[in-house]
């Protein structure tokens, strides 16, 4: 009798637990079809509502960029495996307002590969690509600085449209870029590795 009962709990705990796991997968499936655009709007709400409070900071990490010899990438882990002198991890700086940079916008990198004062993009640690993210492709977004108020194109170049996409060899990249404020943009790109390019 007692074997009984125990038996019959193991059954219900597995059933509830197969529920919980189809309820979540279900759920899962939905977001990904019906609420892509938007979560990626709350997204861009979010960022471009951070960076119009923390301005002020933002723009004294600028203006310190710009006036020291600080590598080209500011990376968010240590770069001891990448054998390349423009690139430093965050904490090697020992700079108390990048590292707050760092922590409350999530960033995986600042960056300024084109030497250029007066231009900096911050890019978000990719969270919610699990959720956004494309076949055989990654969603990426952040901000950038840029002191002419024009927009730029990924690698940081000054370009005329704020949307485009191109055929690369080995990866397709749409790119989107939406003014936050003055001089402050949110960008967001979709790479995705061509069908040409998983069977090699």
């Amino acid at each position: 009798m007692l074997k009984n009962n125990f038996d019959e709990k193991n059954r219900k705990s597995i059933f509830a637990i197969i529920i919980i796991i189809l309820i979540c997968f279900i759920s899962f499936i939905c977001i990904r079809l019906f609420f892509k655009d938007q979560i990626k709007d709350m997204i861009k709400h979010s960022t471009s509502s951070k960076v119009i409070e923390n301005e002020d900071e933002l723009l004294e990490i600028i203006a310190e960029l710009d006036n020291e010899v600080i590598p080209e990438i500011i990376y968010y882990k240590n770069t001891e495996d990448i054998d390349n002198l423009s690139i430093v991890a965050y904490k090697d700086l020992d700079n108390q307002k990048i590292s707050e940079v760092f922590a409350d916008f999530k960033l995986v990198c600042m960056k300024n590969e084109l030497e250029e004062k007066g231009y900096v993009c911050f890019s978000i640690y990719p969270y919610a690509d699990w959720l956004l993210g494309e076949t055989n492709g990654v969603y990426l977004y952040g901000f950038y600085y840029s002191s002419d108020d024009k927009p730029r194109d990924s690698s940081g170049e000054n370009y005329d449209n704020s949307e485009y996409e191109e055929d690369n060899w080995l990866i397709d990249e749409w790119y989107r870029t939406e003014k936050i404020a003055d001089n402050w943009w949110y960008y967001e790109e979709i790479l995705t590795l061509k069908e040409s390019a998983t069977h090699r």
